[in-house]
């Protein structure tokens, strides 16, 4: 009977540790720290990150939690960024598995495409539930979007070390 190596999941904790400190960051941090009254989203770029390096099984379970610490962070309805992220980390994995090369250039394009749909579905909201006018969100979803995108090299170079860890993930 051979034993097994009872190492612990270093990447694993890695990613969980890292998906928090974010989520300090964006809930405490830069949410006191608007731009012309908008907050970076930053949790999806890391969801966007472990998908393309870890694929698509990884990428949707980050996906879960980060979905939830957003839902818990804004005050949106309950199940918005969780089901958003999950499906975002489902189709960037895949498609890295299968399309795309997992690299820097295809983190931007994804990651700037997964801010853009972040806020859309902030905006979904207030614009067919509260009848907001989306010509006044329009302003703050433009600067939301550059805010957040300061943080894709930041994030890119956490998660890609992150993933070059080695032993079970």
């Amino acid at each position: 009977m051979t034993k097994k190596s009872k190492r612990p999941p270093f990447k694993i904790l890695a990613y969980a540790v890292f998906l928090f400190l974010l989520y300090v960051l964006q809930a405490s941090v830069f949410s006191k720290l608007p731009i012309s009254g908008a907050r970076p989203v930053i949790l999806p770029l890391a969801v966007v990150g472990t998908a393309i390096f870890e694929g698509s099984v990884k990428g949707g379970v980050t996906g879960l939690f980060a979905g939830m610490l957003c839902d818990i962070s804004f005050n949106q309805p309950p199940v918005q960024f969780t089901l958003i992220l999950t499906l975002v980390g489902v189709v960037i994995g895949v498609a890295c598995d299968t399309l795309f090369a997992r690299g820097f250039p295809t983190y931007i394009i994804a990651g700037a495409v997964t801010i853009v749909v972040c806020a859309l579905t902030q905006a979904f909201g207030p614009v067919f539930l509260y009848d907001f006018e989306f010509s006044v969100l329009r302003h703050i979803m433009i600067f939301q979007c550059f805010y957040s995108m300061l943080f894709l090299l930041p994030v890119y170079i956490v998660v890609r070390s992150i993933s070059r860890i080695p032993g079970a993930s």
